[in-house]
C-alpha cells in the first residue's frame, strides 16, 4: 500500500467489556483493498473478516475499514503492532 500518512488502528470503543475483536482501520490510502489488509494483519493471527467501507455512489473507498480478529489478544496484537505505522 502506498499513503504518505500514518495509518490508524484502534478499536471502537465498547460501553462496557473487553476491548474486542473488531478493530477500525482508518486514513488508508484509496488504493488499499480488502485482500492488502488482510495479507498484513495476518501476521498477528487470523483475520476473519476485513471490509472497507466505500462510497454507495462511487464505489471508492472512503479511507477507513473494519477488519476482525479471531481473538482479543490477536487484535491487541494488531493495535501494538500497525498503530501509527506507514502502509506501503
Amino acid at each position: 500500500l502506498e499513503h504518505s500518512a500514518k495509518a490508524s488502528v484502534a478499536a471502537p470503543k465498547p460501553s462496557e467489556g473487553p476491548l474486542g475483536k473488531k478493530l477500525y482501520i482508518g486514513n488508508l490510502p484509496f488504493s488499499a483493498t480488502e485482500q492488502d489488509l488482510s495479507n498484513a494483519f495476518a501476521e498477528c493471527g487470523t483475520v476473519e473478516s476485513v471490509k472497507v467501507i466505500t462510497d454507495r455512489d462511487t464505489g471508492r473507498s472512503k479511507g477507513f475499514a473494519f477488519v476482525e480478529m479471531s481473538s482479543d489478544e490477536e487484535a491487541a496484537k494488531v493495535i501494538a503492532d500497525f498503530n501509527g505505522a506507514t502502509m506501503d
